[in-house]
């Protein structure tokens, strides 16, 4: 077996043009590839849900890395609530980010919950700080302090 190699986070999201909005232009990814109303055996079965039909979009980063944001339109559901940390079987996922201070200043405007103001790590020379996504996903945000990228 070959080691394996980190391919793309995949998100469901309740509204997929207020999602794309929100990574597009709070964190900078850009769209790489959109295909709407996916359907078909092989889609569900894959996702395990009978007459799945989805829409899908794939977001890339300033560095390379891939963000997939799914929305059902067969098998809709609430939007998660904020969600805790402290949550058994609850992700989040880390982006280096640069300006943390001035993504926290704009939240209001960028549409951006976060859980606290950006603190200094007592274990790395970052910035760190927790926000949600619209439909709740925890996100960490750091940044290197004293780096030039």
């Amino acid at each position: 077996m070959s080691t394996p190699s980190f391919r793309h986070i995949g998100i469901t999201v309740s509204d997929l043009e207020r999602s794309m909005r929100f990574y597009c232009r709070a964190l900078g990814y850009r769209l790489v590839r959109e295909r709407r109303g996916q359907s078909g055996d092989y889609i569900s079965e894959l996702v395990g849900l009978e007459d799945a039909e989805v829409d899908i979009v794939l977001l890339e980063a300033p560095d390379g890395s891939k963000l997939e944001l799914l929305q059902y339109r067969s098998h809709a559901s609430a939007p998660g609530a904020d969600a805790s940390a402290s949550e058994p079987g609850r992700p989040h996922f880390a982006l280096t980010v640069s300006g943390l201070g001035g993504i926290y200043d704009r939240r209001s405007k960028l549409d951006i919950t976060f859980k606290s103001a950006p603190l200094e790590s007592p274990d790395d020379p970052v910035l760190v700080a927790y926000c949600h996504d619209p439909d709740g996903v925890i996100i960490e945000l750091v940044e290197l302090l004293g780096v030039q990228r």
